[in-house]
């Protein structure tokens, strides 16, 4: 900390909390374009009709015909990754010990230490297997996978240190030994790997990529029962700025935002938001001067920039630290279809969404050739029925009286249309086909068939090696 008697020239902490809300608010705005294409993305996978509709959408919208395409196409590609990233449910990894250790722990120095540092790796993999399981990792992974494939990102965020509480079981014979030990393992810190929504990550303005971002920005919503329980953890949380804001109702998220996921979106509609507390989390470099004396940081160190955390509420900041992961800000990302001038890549739908499209509306011009030409017209002469004859409804054994001598073939005649939608089977068949060639994802590979698809062995296994 800065001696008594320096004047060190800091930022107010309501500043600083403003600082971090303009920032955000450029990265949101920076963001609106791609926000559009997610918002489209995600409407695909519901089966909702974008809200600008082409001719070729509203046949199909006005006969309630969706077939998704993008569902299907997200679907497989997620599970095909998951299935071979996960090898029978597990991370595929293992720890070996290097051939030619260049350091040993002291007490292993003067005896052969190969066996021995051989049981340490396979316990320290099965720690790291204890841990992905603890945290559920494997459902993290099928999350950020499924987000990669439809938006064309997904991120995770590591390393995060969360308590994890053990189950604690007592008999009326437990041991007393047993029971110490119990209470010392029943809550541990561990590490975590958790999966952010990209709705809710904003980099800086005209990154390429989270290496390259200035700073980024997480967005939380939390609920009264969420913040007082950060209150209770400590590590660092201002008790009374948490306290304070959740008494004045400071940033509390009120009405819609577009940046926000549409599902939430469309669930804060209908019933009042319960995790309603916007809460920013901005990990990147600011002035050292700003930060005055809230880092526990030596004044010779308080010049340039300095890489911190800080969590705000509203105009509150409600914790502030030095960024522990020496500068580097921990999310991390993969893409569908990297885009270089962009850190958003492109996902499933941005791929097919003409075809998308086109799919929907042959399906709805099939649907329509079938009706018209399932139910024929008919033609009456009006003149050959007795008079108060209804002849404007024709149904199922109805009656009619004609006048006496009048020809009834001449008098009804029914009217076929000639059933064309044949000719709309080939360009569906054409259609999925440009699907698998757009998204690299060959039927064969998902276990599907397809009427262009290879029928010798050769060639399906040069099939799915290629679409693997």
């Amino acid at each position: 900390m800065a001696e008594e008697g320096v004047k060190v020239r800091s930022m107010p902490l309501d500043d600083l909390s403003r600082l971090i809300t303009e920032k955000y608010e450029s990265a949101r705005d920076y963001r609106v374009a791609q926000e559009t294409l997610w918002r489209s993305a995600y409407d695909a996978y519901s089966a909702k009709y974008p809200t600008s509709l082409s001719h070729s959408n509203e046949l199909a919208e006005e006969r309630g015909i969706y077939i998704n395409l993008t569902r299907r196409k997200v679907q497989n590609a997620s599970i095909r990754i998951t299935s071979m990233l996960l090898n029978d449910g597990k991370i595929p990894f293992t720890v070996k010990p290097s051939r030619k250790p260049r350091y040993l722990p002291p007490d292993l120095e003067g005896e052969d230490p190969i066996e021995e540092l051989h049981v340490r790796a396979l316990n320290m993999e099965k720690r790291i297997r204890d841990i992905l399981d603890a945290t559920d990792y494997s459902q993290t992974l099928h999350d950020v996978v499924f987000e990669m494939c439809l938006y064309g990102t997904g991120v995770i965020k590591s390393v995060s240190l969360e308590r994890l509480n053990y189950p604690v079981y007592r008999s009326v014979r437990t041991d007393v030994g047993v029971e110490e030990v119990e209470s010392q393992i029943e809550e541990e810190i561990i590490p975590t790997a958790n999966y952010v929504s990209c709705w809710n990550l904003f980099p800086s303005p005209e990154c390429t990529s989270f290496r390259d971002a200035e700073y980024v920005i997480q967005r939380s919503f939390l609920s009264a029962i969420d913040l007082r329980k950060l209150a209770g953890q400590g590590e660092g949380f201002i008790k009374e700025n948490i306290f304070e804001a959740l008494k004045e109702d400071t940033g509390r998220n009120r009405g819609e935002d577009q940046s926000e996921h549409p599902h939430r979106v469309d669930e804060s509609r209908s019933a009042d938001r319960q995790k309603g507390f916007e809460v920013l989390e901005f990990w990147g470099k600011l002035d050292a001067k700003d930060l005055g004396p809230y880092l526990d940081i030596d004044e010779d160190d308080m010049t340039g920039m300095i890489d911190v955390v800080i969590t705000c509420l509203g105009d509150k900041v409600i914790r502030i630290a030095e960024n522990p992961f020496d500068g580097q800000i921990p999310f991390y990302s993969c893409t569908w279809q990297r885009s270089p001038e962009r850190v958003w890549g492109d996902g499933i739908w941005y791929s097919v969404r003409d075809i998308q499209s086109v799919m929907n509306f042959s399906y709805a011009m099939m649907i329509e050739g079938k009706h018209l030409s399932s139910v024929p017209m008919t033609v009456i002469d009006p003149s050959a029925f007795e008079a108060g004859e209804d002849t404007e409804r024709v149904q199922a054994g109805k009656q009619y009286r004609a006048k006496p001598g009048v020809d009834v073939n001449s008098a009804f005649k029914p009217v076929i249309i000639p059933d064309v939608t044949q000719g709309l089977v080939p360009l569906i068949q054409m259609l999925q086909q440009e699907s698998d060639l757009d998204t690299g994802l060959a039927p064969i590979g998902l276990g599907q068939d397809s009427p262009y698809q290879t029928r010798t062995a050769t060639g399906m296994s040069l099939l799915n090696t290629n679409a693997n």
